[in-house]
């Protein structure tokens, strides 16, 4: 270490850090001369010491001046005095470190002075404090940043204009107003900006500001492009220079457009509310904590003879309602503002018109909350319900009525039925002592002659009309009361034919009608109850000989459509009128209802007819081309309970030609509790190659399907609703619950068609609800129900 070097003074910033120095001293300029070949400082001024520092100590060598240096500026400092050897001037900026280790902002010049004859070189400079300016820069730097972020975080556009009207600044949400770029916006004119028909609006306002007034307003523009139409609330506030002339005006704009419909919007809310409450024919109004009335419509007027400006500013019990009113309704109200909750009441009243009738009202009480939920107000809303509850009285006392009604009518029921029951004792005690009598002559007169043996015949013949009139009377009372029933057993339908038909044919020969009969049956069953069979054929065949003149001919005729039997009975008697074909089936109702009829009976034997085959499951037809031109009436009966026959006009042929379509390696589960049902469904399916599981019950389903298991269970199952235990609904959930349990997750469930003789649209509705893919009407046709298998096997 050279002596120099080892003598200079101690400086505390080799230490520890200086502390900037506070502004508000300045030290003065201080001018040193240097030896720059031999880099010393010969002499430095006496403004040193307002550095802190003795000028004498800064002299001699540069390692003086260095220690009032901030380390890292040494090098940049020897650079610097370096190049003053080779005539190379600077201007550096460094930091200082004085005695009380502050630090400040330090500016030396060197130059070096030019030879003389005989005089070495020398070099002159200049240190400088620019502490203070350094500061204010920074500052002036940092008020310009924040003034610049302020402006551009500002989210509405803000503008300074000159006194030209010519954009002075903007910030860029003025710039994206108009959808240009910063620079194309400073220094142009407002009128090329904002358009000729906006500029004109705003021209008083800019005028009014540049006169020294601030403006505020609000106001819809015509913006150019695609701006269009704005509302804008804008502020001009004047800037003024030092002479105090306004020198330019600070624009803050803001876009208001969606408040103002908004406040359009709850405008046109508020007047329809307003609108719609006046005229509500309820009354509406609304009290404070106090009950005082601060708002009611004019309803209250038409219900109670006040205005509405006779309750304003009253509570309840001071209004002019009458104390009927106001009592119960101060309560509910004091209650609603004391529990939060709504409260409702009734009010009966003495009519104003009339003082025997009753005003009713309900009444609503529904406590309102402010925004911290403290009860502020009540709204009360009083509705007329005189009206309903009269005609809710008169209901009631209709229903009351009805309900005497029926049960005198259930009364005079049962005491037609068993009136009917005696009569039929009473006349039928007679005709069997009348039966007798007449096969005790026909013994005692055995060939005798042909007038008594005529006699005789027409005796038995009137005995069993009689009989039949009482059997149809009793039937027609049972079809009226619903108590008609069936005993359905399997039988041979021909002999059932053949029956009715020895039955007639007395009465036939009698009015020399011509029977013919003609039928394909063979040994075919039906099931069904024999005698009503009977019963239908021989009321057809007795009907056509009444109607047929003497001479005529009848014709009874059956075969098979399908798994349907059709029988047909045709006459060429007096025909049907056109006028008369819908009132055929009425209970008591004949063509011919004069005092001179031609024929008898009682008019029901075309009425149980009709209901004797519509509880087999069938269908009857009539038709008739016209008066005198004959009638035909045609019978369709289902061989077997759920046998399938055609709903298509009953004289059409089968609704179906040709061989059913094939199910070869169709699994079906079929569930039906009527055995004969299901067998024969199951043996029509087995026919077209279908592998049929056929169970009686949703038990026997499961366990069908557990012997089977998830691998090989049916693609399609069908299904009777109506069943004894559980309906095919309880079992269509079953089985789905199986499925949820004993197969994979993905795998497309059993397709399900509800079989069923429920054939009203609820029905239809119901099954498909209930997640049957398919609902069929018993009885269908065997190519409708195969169709709709392959369908929902996707065959």
């Amino acid at each position: 270490m050279s002596e120099s070097a080892a003598n200079l003074p101690a400086t505390p910033h080799g230490t520890q850090p200086a502390m900037p120095a506070p502004a508000g001293r300045r030290h003065l300029d201080v001018f040193w001369v240097d030896d720059p070949l031999a880099g010393t400082r010969l002499h430095v001024s006496a403004a040193a010491r307002s550095w802190g520092v003795q000028p004498d100590a800064l002299c001699g060598t540069r390692e003086h001046w260095l220690a009032y240096v901030h380390p890292d500026d040494h090098a940049a400092l020897r650079a610097a005095w370096g190049g003053l050897s080779r005539g190379q001037g600077f201007t550096l900026e460094y930091r200082w470190i004085d005695a009380d280790q502050l630090e400040r902002r330090a500016r030396e010049r060197g130059y070096l002075m030019p030879h003389t004859e005989g005089a070495p070189a020398h070099a002159v400079g200049l240190l400088e404090d620019v502490t203070q300016r350094q500061q204010a820069l920074t500052t002036l730097v940092e008020s310009e940043f924040q003034l610049q972020w302020l402006t551009e975080s500002v989210p509405f556009p803000l503008v300074q204009v000159d006194t030209a009207h010519c954009v002075r600044f903007a910030n860029r949400a003025y710039a994206q107003r108009f959808g240009l770029p910063m620079d194309d916006v400073l220094g142009r004119h407002l009128r090329e900006l904002m358009g000729d028909v906006a500029y004109s609006r705003v021209l008083a306002h800019l005028a009014e500001g540049f006169a020294g007034r601030r403006v505020d307003f609000e106001m819809e523009l015509e913006y150019p492009h695609d701006i269009g139409r704005r509302f804008v609330h804008a502020a001009y506030t004047p800037q003024r220079g030092p002479d105090g002339s306004v020198q330019a005006l600070v624009c803050m704009v803001e876009d208001i457009t969606e408040r103002k419909e908004v406040e359009r919007e709850r405008f046109r809310h508020e007047r329809e509310f307003v609108t719609l409450v006046e005229n509500a024919p309820d009354v509406i109004a609304r009290l404070d904590r106090e009950l005082r009335c601060v708002y009611v419509n004019r309803a209250v007027t038409d219900a109670f003879g006040v205005t509405p400006a006779d309750m304003i500013g009253q509570t309840l019990a001071e209004s002019p309602l009458p104390a009927s009113v106001t009592g119960p309704l101060d309560e509910a109200t004091r209650l609603a503002f004391e529990t939060g909750t709504e409260q409702t009441l009734t009010l009966h009243l003495e009519a104003n018109v009339e003082p025997t009738r009753f005003a009713h009202y309900n009444a609503r009480v529904i406590p309102e909350a402010d925004r911290l939920g403290e009860m502020e107000a009540a709204l009360l809303i009083v509705y007329d319900v005189t009206e309903r509850t009269e005609a809710e009285r008169e209901r009631n006392a209709l229903l009351l009525r009805e309900q005497a009604a029926r049960a005198q009518a259930e009364a005079a029921a049962l005491a037609r039925d068993q009136f009917l029951a005696v009569v039929s004792h009473e006349l039928r005690s007679p005709l069997n002592g009348i039966q007798n009598w007449a096969y005790v002559l026909e013994n005692q007169i055995s060939g005798g002659a042909p007038l008594m043996q005529r006699a005789l015949a027409g005796i038995k013949a009137g005995v069993e009309q009689q009989v039949r009139l009482i059997e149809d009377l009793l039937d027609a009372t049972r079809v009226m009361s619903g108590k008609l029933r069936l005993t359905r057993e399997p039988f041979t339908l021909r002999t059932a034919l053949e029956s009715a038909l020895n039955s007639v044919r007395a009465l036939a020969a009698d009015r020399r009608i011509t029977l013919h009969a003609s039928s394909t049956l063979a040994a075919h069953e039906i099931d069904g109850d024999a005698d009503r069979i009977q019963q239908i054929v021989w009321n057809l065949l007795t009907n056509a000989i009444k109607f047929t003149p003497e001479g005529g001919d009848v014709w009874l005729s059956a075969d098979l459509v399908g798994d349907v039997a059709r029988i047909v009975v045709r006459d060429n008697g007096r025909g049907i009128a056109p006028a008369f074909v819908p009132y055929l089936f009425d209970p008591f109702r004949q063509a011919d209802d004069s005092h001179t009829r031609r024929t008898g009976g009682l008019g029901l034997g075309l009425a149980l007819v009709k209901r004797l085959t519509e509880l087999h499951g069938g269908r009857l037809h009539a038709h008739s081309d016209g008066e005198h031109r004959g009638a035909t009436f045609t019978v369709y009966l289902p061989l077997h309970a759920g046998a399938e026959f055609t709903t298509r006009p009953l004289a059409d042929a089968p609704a179906h030609d040709g061989p059913l379509p094939s199910l070869a390696g169709l699994r079906v589960l079929l569930i039906d509790d009527q055995q004969d049902a299901r067998d024969a469904l199951a043996t029509l399916l087995a026919q077209v190659g279908a592998d049929v599981g056929s169970v009686g019950s949703g038990q026997e389903a499961i366990l069908q399907l557990d012997a089977w298991g998830p691998s090989a269970r049916p693609q399609v199952m069908v299904c009777d609703i109506a069943l004894p235990d559980e309906d095919g609904y309880v079992i269509l959930q079953k089985i789905r619950w199986w499925e949820r349990q004993r197969v994979s997750a993905g795998t497309p469930p059993i397709a399900a068609i509800a079989l069923t003789a429920f054939a009203q649209p609820d029905d239809r509705v119901r099954a498909l609800a209930s997640g049957f893919h398919e609902h069929l009407v018993k009885p269908v046709s065997p190519h409708d129900l195969v169709r709709a298998l392959r369908v929902q096997a996707r065959l």
